[in-house]
C-alpha cells in the first residue's frame, strides 16, 4: 500500500510539472526610431503561432524590459514621444495651439522594423530599430 501511495504521489507530482507549460523568458533592449531612442511607449508582443498569450512592457528612455513564454511573436511598438498636458477646460483649450494637442514624434503602425516576427527561445537581448519619414509640418 505505501508503494501505491508514493507512485500516486509522484505522478501528481509529474502531471502538475508537465501541465505547467513553458517558463517565462526574460526579454530586454533598446528600441530606437529613426537612429534616436524612443522616449516613452509601449512594446507588445503578439503570438504568431497561436500557441501564447500576448506581453508587452514600457518603454523608457529607450529602454524596455518584459517576460514572455517562447514562441513566435510580432513585436509592435506604439508611442514614441512624450504626451503633452491636455487641456481640463475650454479656457485652458483657447490657450492651446493645435499641434500643442498632437502626441509628439509617434511611430507609425506602418513604420520599417515595427510588427517584425520574432522567434524567443530563450532569456535575450533584442533590439528594435524603427525607421520612417518625419512627419509632415
Amino acid at each position: 500500500m505505501p508503494n501505491r501511495i508514493a507512485t500516486l504521489m509522484l505522478g501528481v507530482v509529474f502531471l502538475a510539472i508537465a501541465g505547467c507549460g513553458p517558463s517565462h523568458v526574460q526579454i530586454h533592449g533598446m528600441v530606437t526610431a529613426n537612429g534616436k531612442a524612443v522616449e516613452e511607449g509601449a512594446i507588445a508582443f503578439h503570438p504568431t503561432d497561436g500557441k501564447n498569450s500576448s506581453y508587452g512592457g514600457e518603454i523608457k528612455n529607450g529602454s524596455y524590459t518584459t517576460k514572455v513564454n517562447p514562441g513566435k511573436y510580432s513585436v509592435v511598438i506604439t508611442g514614441g514621444g512624450k504626451s503633452p498636458a491636455y487641456p481640463k477646460s475650454q479656457e485652458d483649450l483657447k490657450k492651446f495651439k493645435d499641434e500643442d494637442l498632437e502626441r509628439r514624434d509617434q511611430v507609425p503602425g506602418d513604420a520599417k522594423g515595427n510588427n517584425q516576427e520574432v522567434e524567443i527561445t530563450s532569456a535575450r537581448e533584442l533590439n528594435i530599430t524603427l525607421e520612417f519619414p518625419a512627419p509632415k509640418k
